[in-house]
């Protein structure tokens, strides 16, 4: 196995636990419900705080990865992650499992911009899409592992040995990290690190920002991934379970069971949809046009379905098409790490991951709609909310996929190429037609920066 593989592998094992928390919400939400004596609104807070942290802290995390390197920033990472699990796990209130959701937010901003930050060093840039696919992979071994198996423990152990298993397991990929990853090619731990100069990180950071928060590619990115990938961990992650449950009166395990498939078959998805786009079409704007569109269509017959609740079998069908649909998230990123200087796609990438916010918002809408449209009934303690209430909550889904179409059909095409990386390119695109996508002031301003960061 070649050396960039190994750093991949490291650094992408942390997502694993990123998505682990991101879904873990919805499998244990009935019995945070009734350990803490809340209702949905206060689980879709509890559960939506890490996405809120996650985005605050995608632009930070982003620039420092530019600046001192992946390495550094995923490592601490993880050691957040890991007390993070240890206060939810041992919390006696709401508050401190809120405080430990906090700090694990806090902790999963890092794993994904870094493992993409390193796939920009050590990949080539027609790789980018696969890799970026492949890495949607690794992290469905952490939701995986937060469904089935997660419902099982919790059953047997109750809800809180799991995420004490969780923190055990953070500190020891933060070990990793540490002893085994490398920023650059040319590292591979033969050179004495280089200390951290904070003033030049700071000098570097004030220069890229406006290079990429001026370019509408990344906005437009952010706002796919906000809505698209939003709205699928909401599902998947807080409300899939508890809909399942309760207008269908699955157990745990079934629905959890659903959620794991759904989980696999986005991840194929996103590895097809990446793979596709990098191989067969050499373009990421169709797939990204036609994957939102087709949301709107499934959700569209979920939420207006008429006569009550959907036929169970329509219900799995239509959402685990849309929640497919929604792996073309990944492109997104692409595009924005394709649109914006190679010295900046840590800061680029994570501003556009800053779209995970949306899973946030979502969660908390939706929560907020459940509540207004809970009749008062009560099942062991913990809140049963209508067929009606849930289709009313589930618009919010259906805004955020019209949303995802709007912004994929504002996109401009990359080629599957990074666009704004050199003179040359600039030059090759603009001969071969494939002009649309550029800003003459943009590509001057990053010459500029490129310019400046070498000295």
């Amino acid at each position: 196995m070649s050396y960039r593989w190994l750093v991949w592998i490291v650094l992408s094992s942390s997502y694993i636990i990123s998505f682990f928390h991101r879904i873990a919400p919805g499998v244990v939400a009935d019995f945070l419900m009734s350990e803490f004596a809340v209702g949905a609104s206060a689980i879709g807070g509890l559960a939506s705080v890490y996405f809120y942290v996650y985005m605050a802290l995608q632009i930070p995390v982003g620039a420092a990865a530019d600046a001192i390197g992946p390495r550094r920033v995923a490592a601490a990472g993880s050691l957040m992650i890991a007390l993070g699990s240890l206060i939810f796990a041992m919390a006696p209130t709401y508050n401190l499992a809120f405080l430990g959701r906090f700090l694990i937010g806090i902790g999963v901003a890092t794993p994904f911009v870094c493992a993409m930050k390193a796939q920009s060093v050590w990949f080539r840039p027609n790789e980018f899409a696969t890799m970026s696919g492949l890495l949607a992979v690794v992290g469905t071994l952490g939701t995986i592992i937060a469904t089935t198996p997660l419902a099982a423990a919790v059953q047997f152990w109750g809800w809180r040995t799991p995420f004490l298993i969780s923190a055990a397991a953070s500190l020891i990929i933060a070990f990793l990290i540490w002893f085994f990853a490398a920023d650059k090619p040319e590292e591979k731990k033969t050179q004495p690190e280089e200390p951290v100069n904070f003033k030049k990180t700071l000098q570097t950071i004030r220069q890229l920002i406006p290079i990429v928060w001026g370019n509408r590619q990344t906005w437009l990115g952010f706002l796919v991934h906000f809505s698209l990938f939003g709205g699928y961990v909401a599902f998947v992650g807080l409300w899939g379970v508890p809909y399942f449950m309760q207008v269908y009166g699955w157990t745990r395990i079934k629905a959890a069971n659903t959620m794991l498939v759904v989980s696999i078959l986005y991840t194929v998805g996103a590895f097809v949809v990446g793979a596709l786009s990098d191989r067969w079409l050499g373009k990421r704007k169709p797939l990204m046009v036609f994957c939102s569109v087709f949301s709107v269509l499934m959700w569209g017959l979920i939420v207006f379905w008429p006569g009550g609740p959907v036929p169970e079998t329509l219900a799995v069908i239509f959402i685990t098409l849309a929640c497919v649909a929604a792996s073309a998230n990944i492109l997104s990123l692409t595009v924005v790490k394709e649109s914006n200087p190679a010295s900046a796609s840590g800061l680029a990438i994570a501003t556009a991951n800053g779209g995970i916010l949306g899973a946030g918002v979502i969660q908390s809408l939706i929560g907020y709609l459940l509540e207004k449209g809970w009749d008062g009934k009560l099942l062991d303690g913990v809140r049963v909310y209508s067929d009606a209430a849930f289709h009313h909550g589930f618009i919010v889904f259906l805004a955020a996929s019209f949303a995802a179409a709007l912004a994929a059909v504002a996109m401009r095409e990359t080629y599957c190429r990074d666009l704004e990386g050199s003179e040359q390119e600039v030059r090759d695109a603009e001969e071969s037609g494939h002009n649309e996508f550029l800003s003459p002031v943009l590509v001057a301003q990053a010459v500029v920066v490129e310019e400046k960061i070498k000295e």
